[in-house]
């Protein structure tokens, strides 16, 4: 009976073990992922939504600490964004052959301000040598006023701490930096791993509902029924803030801190204002903040495009992403700057299939 127990035991172990192990190839297989993003761009596509590319993960956030992070080779230098979830919903490096993408790092994380931007260029510079290879390195800066909210109570003052902390691998304080957690290689490596297979569980649970048609289409993708520009002006005047000019004001500090860093590492800098709709024009926060990096621009030399009128109103899909139909257009104005500086200029970004109708 003894011996019929351990049996069973054993074999119960051994199937959790092959079903773990399986799990986890399946989380790291490329054709994989780009099988769910095929699926997840299909539907985003029929309905004009936002896309997120967060490949087999829970989010953006996981893709970027879990397997961006500690996966890529700095070395050979590259071009690498930063910004915030207007960003992270139109640069699309997979659609660029291996050439152009293998160099490409995408660091754009919602709700992540300038501070929280130079914390994490620091400590990709000093414990991932992000900058190396200063002469063959571009650091792209999708700029908003957005990234002016300093750290003050509101619904996004813990994304992007939350995105770093998330499973213990790293420590984030503000007022100090970013740091991974000292542990066992070991433990470090399943963590992550049970992240990773965690992220693959949700996306194939989302794809199965999805096609069922029980999923709201937002789940997959932002979508506004109509515009409503002055509840996004009253919005976007809460989350600055009465103090926003002295938040603003601290942020552009950290920008200009961030730039100067970068350069001083031997690295190139260039800024982009990001598209944004009309709706922003009434409020005196874009104005300011456009003064602001403009004057850092000129004083440190760095060039700066102005992309913030490059989609309409209409383009949105609500008061700050794209829709995927138009995000196109702003992908390939942002990869031309990163193309050119690899030196591949007339490379262009495959084209998205529209999904047959069934």
């Amino acid at each position: 009976m003894a011996r019929a127990t351990t049996f069973s035991s054993s074999v119960l172990l051994l199937a959790i073990a092959l079903t773990c192990g399986l799990v986890d190839a399946a989380a790291r297989s490329a054709t994989l992922e780009e099988w769910f993003r095929d699926r997840k761009l299909a539907n985003c596509w029929r309905d004009n939504t936002s896309f997120l590319d967060q490949s087999l993960f829970l989010d953006n956030g996981d893709r970027v600490f879990l397997r961006d992070i500690p996966n890529t080779d700095y070395s050979g230098g590259g071009v690498h964004f930063f910004g915030t979830s207007n960003l992270s919903f139109i640069l699309a490096p997979w659609r660029y052959p291996p050439e152009v993408r293998d160099r490409v790092g995408n660091f754009s994380l919602g709700g992540a301000t300038h501070t929280d931007q130079l914390h994490l260029i620091r400590y990709l510079a000093q414990d991932e040598e992000l900058l190396a290879n200063g002469k063959e390195t571009l650091v792209v800066l999708g700029l908003f006023y957005g990234n002016a909210i300093h750290a003050r109570k509101n619904r996004f003052a813990r994304l992007f701490p939350d995105k770093c902390e998330r499973y213990g691998l790293y420590d984030y304080d503000r007022a100090r930096d970013l740091r991974h957690v000292e542990m066992p290689s070991l433990r470090r490596a399943f963590l992550r791993e049970k992240a990773r297979c965690m992220g693959l569980l949700r996306v194939m649970k989302e794809d199965l509902v999805f096609r069922n048609g029980s999923l709201d289409v937002r789940s997959t993708g932002v979508l506004t029924d109509r515009h409503e520009p002055e509840k996004y002006r009253t919005s976007w005047r809460k989350l600055m803030g009465i103090y926003w000019e002295q938040d603003m004001a601290l942020e552009l500090d950290a920008l200009r801190t961030m730039v100067e860093y970068i350069q001083d590492q031997g690295a190139s800098v260039h800024a982009v204002m990001m598209p944004i709709g009309s709706w922003h024009a009434d409020l005196p926060f874009a104005t300011r903040y456009l003064d602001g990096v403009t004057e850092i621009c000129e004083s440190t030399s760095v060039p700066l495009s102005d992309f913030s009128g490059l989609l309409e109103d209409d383009e949105f899909a609500d008061h700050s992403h794209a829709k995927i139909r138009s995000a196109g257009k702003c992908n390939s104005a942002l990869m031309r700057i990163a193309t050119e500086f690899l030196g591949f200029p007339d490379v262009e970004p495959t084209q998205i299939q529209p999904p047959v109708e069934q």
